[in-house]
């Protein structure tokens, strides 16, 4: 792993606030560096499946909206997790 799941739960992969809610603060960016690391092994392992050039690109522009899903499921089992706890201290 490149981040820990401790630090991907506290950023974001841009730095920008989420336009969903009014008053959010943004999170800290990814690094660049590491970001751009990422991006060149994906280019390895797809280059070996293929030799499209358009498709390598296609994929490639998808990585920040992958790195966010994942980013979005480590916060949502966060509060699940904070939930199920809060919910057995209460018993």
């Amino acid at each position: 792993m490149i981040w820990g799941t401790d630090v991907l739960k506290n950023r974001s992969v841009t730095g920008v606030a989420t336009k969903k809610k009014k008053d959010a603060v943004p999170k800290p960016p990814l690094s660049p560096h590491k970001l751009s690391i990422v991006r060149e092994c994906l280019y390895d392992r797809i280059a070996q499946e293929t030799v499209d050039e358009t498709e390598i690109a296609q994929r490639l522009s998808k990585v920040n909206k992958y790195i966010c899903e994942k980013i979005m499921d480590i916060n949502k089992s966060c509060k699940n997790e904070e939930r199920r706890e809060a919910k057995y201290n209460l018993q």
